[in-house]
């Protein structure tokens, strides 16, 4: 039958009763319990949510942390051929770059466990997720809109744009290379226009909205700090940064509607102090005193523009020491600023239509759900020297894997990647998008995965297109990426080839009796590159919980 005509005729067939399931919605939220001390940690609890007799529907909870991004520069920077502007600065692809690690505790028992790098895996999940139209639905409020792949460019030396890897460009150069057609990062300034307006020089240009309006109404805004032109003046933009929590944690995805349930949840989150040594000509280094100081977490989440003529950072009179500080609500070097003074964490609640309430309860006596959702395992290859072979134990046991993440970075600790600091990684600097990329033409070859000894390729995979083509492709992709037309996932072979080479294998096949049986899983491979790698390796695996769907306890 033609799909078309099949169409009408189950119109034709269709009951058109239409029986509400919910008969009434609040989005509920609750502070954090800071009390307006950060330290590196937010802390929310739900006890608050849990005796109102509503549903709550976790899997489209949201928080919203205020961050404010805060710079100053030893020298003068404030007439109006060097000022910063709103494009100065930028939040790394995706607000979740804010969280380091996540805990979650449903009715006092732990679900979701704190690792590292979270923000490193939640980063390639999204974009091996996310549609075309999700991107254009959702990635302005979640502050998402992928790095241009192909404009990263590399200096030891200090120079323009920074040194080290960098990705912060935003003028036309045309003696860039063919291989390397991506004229500026694209993805860069659109989160930068999507999240910080400029009250002065932005929608105040319209007459319509002005610096009190961005904050009445919420938005992100630049505040080019008093009058006085000095050196030592702060500037500072302020996010309200969205994240949904399904994102950065399975567990509230998998999540049903539940009634009565407190849950517990702690964030680590990133934040740090980047010093910048500016010279003549509008040179940008980071400083080889204190590059880098973390203040909480393990990345550096904020970019910092391109020093180039006429772009956000390059003014004239841009020398001296920049320092560039972040933080919740506040920061290192400012305080006050921010459109909210707590963290929120925004939940929606239902109030369900008796008839499906007692069909839940006629579920069975009593109700119970199984709830599976992934889990993460992280551990770090600390450096494979170019051209050099690697066997790496990743676990030595963990119980139902379902997929494998390698990400690669250049290993730039060692003396000689930056001009003159030592010791930072290439997620810790201001000028590269990592770890919302990863590092550039970061190439694997020989590459396999073992499982209880056993490769899951037939054959190593030496060439790109079989890593792209058999793995990456189809994990996490809308049909497993093999319907023509219906499909998801944001990384182009492109994007893969230049800065996205995220390494992936689907170690789930196996026998169900296999599945509570702790497997080892290692890695193999060869480092193809110039330059020594460090590879944050990911075990994704399912765990399982059982709800009482009338009580929302767990049970055994």
């Amino acid at each position: 039958m033609n799909a078309g005509d099949k169409y009408l005729y189950e119109d034709i067939l269709k009951n058109q009763l239409d029986v509400n399931t919910m008969i009434d919605k609040e989005v509920l939220y609750v502070s954090d319990q800071n009390n307006g001390s950060y330290n590196g940690q937010i802390t929310f609890d739900t006890s608050s949510l849990s005796n109102n007799g509503r549903w709550a529907a976790y899997n489209e909870a949201t928080m919203v942390i205020p961050f404010v991004i805060s710079m100053k520069s030893s020298v003068n920077i404030s007439a109006d051929a060097a000022r910063p502007t709103m494009f100065s600065v930028g939040i790394k692809n995706g607000f979740y770059q804010l969280v380091d690690s996540i805990q979650v505790e449903y009715n006092n028992t732990g679900v979701v466990q704190l690792t590292p790098f979270t923000n490193f895996y939640v980063n390639y999940k999204v974009l091996s997720s996310f549609s075309q139209d999700d991107l254009t639905k959702h990635g302005a409020l979640l502050g998402i809109c992928p790095d241009s792949a192909g404009s990263t460019t590399y200096s030891a030396a200090a120079v323009i744009n920074g040194d080290g890897f960098r990705n912060n460009e935003f003028l036309t150069d045309e003696k860039k290379p063919l291989n390397r057609p991506d004229q500026v990062n694209q993805g860069l300034i659109q989160r930068q226009a999507d999240t910080t307006a400029d009250g002065a020089n932005g929608y105040g240009t319209l007459g319509m909205l002005n610096a009190a309006n961005h904050t009445t109404l919420g938005k992100g805004y630049y505040d080019d700090g008093d009058a006085v032109a000095a050196a030592g003046k702060t500037y500072s933009w302020t996010v309200l940064a969205v994240i949904r929590l399904k994102d950065v944690a399975d567990f509230f995805d998998k999540l049903p509607l539940v009634r009565g349930a407190s849950i517990r949840l702690t964030v680590n989150y990133n934040s740090c102090i980047n010093n910048i040594t500016c010279g003549a000509d509008r040179i940008m280094s980071l400083a080889a005193a204190s590059p880098y100081v973390s203040l909480s977490g393990r990345t550096a989440p904020v970019m910092v523009g391109s020093s180039a003529e006429g772009a956000p950072n390059g003014g004239a009179s841009l020398e001296g020491t920049l320092t560039v500080s972040c933080g919740v609500v506040n920061n290192s070097l400012k305080s006050g600023l921010g459109l909210l003074t707590q963290c929120r964490l925004y939940v929606p609640t239902y109030q369900m239509n008796p008839i499906y309430l007692d069909q839940i309860k006629r579920m069975a006596s009593p109700p119970i759900k199984t709830v599976a959702y992934t889990d993460i395992f992280n551990k770090n290859i600390v450096s494979v020297a170019s051209g050099q072979p690697f066997n790496e134990l990743i676990t030595n046991g963990i119980i139902n894997p379902k997929y494998v993440v390698v990400t690669p970075f250049v290993n730039s600790t060692a003396a000689g990647f930056f001009a003159n600091a030592v010791g930072v990684n290439v997620f810790q600097s201001p000028f590269d998008p990592s770890p919302g990329t990863t590092s550039p033409q970061a190439a694997l070859t020989n590459f396999n995965i073992q499982v209880g000894g056993s490769n899951i390729f037939q054959q190593d995979f030496r060439y790109d297109f079989e890593s792209f083509r058999n793995e990456l492709e189809e994990l996490n992709a809308l049909n497993g990426g093999k319907s023509d037309g219906l499909t998801s996932g944001l990384i182009s072979k492109y994007m893969w080839d230049n800065a996205y080479r995220y390494y992936v294998g689907n170690v789930s096949r196996r026998l169900p009796a296999d599945d509570n049986r702790a497997l080892s899983i290692s890695i193999i491979g060869t480092n193809a590159t110039q330059r020594p790698l460090s590879l944050v390796c990911f075990v994704v695996y399912e765990r399982k919980v059982r709800i009482n769907m009338d009580t929302s306890e767990l049970v055994a």
